[in-house]
């Protein structure tokens, strides 16, 4: 009686770290697009290198990409950013106290938290949706978020100074899984 006691407390504790992993969900390289002015004309930056971390149970979220995996329809951008090692940090939380999974139709948001780029922090806030998908495998919900965003007030130093007014910060479709790690 002895020895099973603790094989039933590590088989216990084994059991229950499980469940608590089935609350995070992940995408790996999902689709961010940044939208403004750069010496009055329209600049378009994309990544396709956005990470994303989703906790069901807090509805906190985690979006995460390196500078240098923009690419933009600028050349004086693309070479400014091209060695650049910052990583671009957003930590926040959905409007919502937890991600309900047994709606069907799209959950709309909104979303805050600190954006983070070298080591400068700044609150920003937009507006997400999110759409469940049952029974196809892997796949847990598609993620899409919007965030408008002023370069001036980000208060960093990118050497980009014709960087002009509002951004807007778009994530579609965001493909997140479970996380079984």
């Amino acid at each position: 009686m002895k020895k099973i006691l603790p094989v039933l407390s590590v088989l216990f504790l084994t059991l229950a770290s499980g469940f608590a992993q089935n609350n995070i969900y992940y995408s790996r390289d999902a689709k961010l697009q940044i939208i403004g002015s750069y010496q009055k004309e329209l600049m378009i930056a994309k990544t396709m290198a956005l990470n994303i971390v989703l906790d069901y149970e807090t509805a906190e979220i985690l979006l995460r990409f390196p500078l240098s995996s923009l690419n933009t329809n600028v050349d004086t951008i693309n070479e400014i950013l091209k060695f650049n090692s910052t990583e671009v940090i957003f930590k926040g939380k959905l409007g919502m106290d937890y991600i309900n999974t047994q709606i069907q139709r799209p959950q709309t948001f909104k979303v805050e938290g600190l954006l983070t780029i070298k080591g400068s922090r700044t609150a920003i806030d937009g507006n997400g949706e999110l759409h469940h998908v049952d029974d196809v495998g892997e796949v847990s919900c598609l993620l899409g978020l919007v965030f408008p965003l002023d370069m001036k007030a980000l208060n960093i130093d990118l050497d980009l100074a014709d960087l002009e007014g509002e951004f807007e910060v778009i994530i579609t479709q965001a493909v997140l899984h479970v996380d079984k790690n």
